[in-house]
């Protein structure tokens, strides 16, 4: 409804074409595409993301004062993307807040094609996950438990570390290098207080040691971040939000990860050297580089941001019976919320759901 609201806004206030592109849909469902406000008969190309090299096109026929057109969704789950071409050469596409700034941009938007999603009804959500209260957490900022704080050595990415009160406000604009010092213990503290909210799931922003306040960088995927606490306080967090009926929800941010991580290295402080360093490093072939060292794909056009590549060594890592998901969800995490799941391939979270229904059927997995 939010969304809607805010592309009529802007439609209104633009005099655009404006369209709302349909929720996700089952199998071979039909849909109707839509234009108000257009200049000329527009057509739909529409493209499954599943299959890159097809194209199509459908000519949306005047109804009124609106332009529509009746589409049959393909009969296989997949992402249908698309936008719309007008007479006169325009092109309406999605608008979307741009992201990869170093510093927030408010305001200024990136066009992306409309995308509808379509799944199969027999592949569904746990029962569990119906219904739920779910409370997002992020980690650094919702209790302490420990009287001291542990901090890091350094601050992320050259910045200086800033340790803020508790009743400070954050940094504006954001850099990642603001700390209050939340952690699991005071999460554990507070689950009563949750459960009397009517609260059954807990999603967890990245909890795995990174450099940034948010942990969207990560530089060792097998480790809690000292500053949150130990292995042994998450399995007791895990314990006992159980006992209390809650779920526990982890973000699989499996796209990139920092570039001081231990993959990847680039200050040089790894004991084992990282792609950056060394070329026969055991994680080079993880990353692309374009001209090595020095570029490198990136997340974004964040630079601290370095793409993993779904070469075989890291498809074992993430998703291996000894690997980083495994790992999780043997100690007692239910479901995953996966971070940027359109830069990955279908593969890779084909391979991750079969590894999650192999561990524990009835895993949660639920892709942004």
């Amino acid at each position: 409804m939010q969304r809607s609201i805010m592309l009529r806004a802007r439609a209104l206030d633009l005099s655009a074409p404006f369209h709302i592109p349909p929720p996700a849909q089952t199998l071979g469902s039909e849909v109707s595409l839509e234009v108000s406000q257009a200049p000329g008969v527009p057509e739909a190309v529409l493209r499954d993301r599943t299959r890159p090299d097809l194209e199509w096109r459908v000519q949306l026929g005047q109804e009124g004062e609106a332009y529509r057109a009746q589409l049959r969704l393909p009969d296989a789950p997949t992402v249908v993307q698309y936008h719309f071409v007008f007479p006169d050469g325009s092109i309406l596409r999605d608008q979307r807040q741009e992201e990869g700034h170093n510093t927030p941009v408010y305001g200024q938007v990136m066009e992306t094609d409309f995308q509808i999603g379509v799944y199969d009804p027999d592949r569904m959500p746990p029962a569990w996950s119906q219904g739920m209260v779910v409370y997002q957490i992020f980690p650094d900022a919702f209790a302490r438990g420990r009287e001291d704080v542990v901090t890091p050595r350094y601050g992320p990415y050259g910045l200086d570390l800033r340790l803020k009160g508790w009743d400070e406000p954050p940094e504006e604009p954001p850099l990642g290098r603001d700390f209050y010092g939340g952690d699991l213990r005071g999460v554990l503290n507070k689950l009563d207080y949750l459960q009397a909210l009517g609260v059954n799931c807990l999603y967890f922003c990245p909890i795995f040691a990174a450099r940034t306040n948010h942990r969207y960088d990560a530089t060792d995927y097998l480790q809690i971040d000292p500053m949150l606490g130990t292995e042994a306080d998450f399995k007791a967090l895990l314990d006992a939000a159980h006992a209390r009926g809650i779920r526990v929800v982890l973000d699989a941010v499996y796209n990139h990860c920092s570039c001081d991580s231990m993959y990847f290295d680039m200050p040089g402080w790894a004991k084992t050297p990282g792609a950056y360093h060394d070329p026969q490093s055991p994680y080079h072939r993880w990353f692309h580089f374009e001209t090595y060292p020095t570029e490198f794909r990136h997340w974004q056009r964040q630079r601290n941001l370095p793409e993993f590549v779904e070469c075989p060594e890291v498809e074992a890592f993430f998703l291996g019976d000894q690997g980083v998901t495994a790992k999780w969800t043997r100690l007692g995490v239910d479901g995953w919320r996966t971070d940027v799941p359109f830069d990955n391939t279908d593969t890779f979270w084909r391979q991750f759901r079969r590894l999650l229904d192999r561990i524990k059927p009835g895993e949660l997995d639920h892709q942004r």
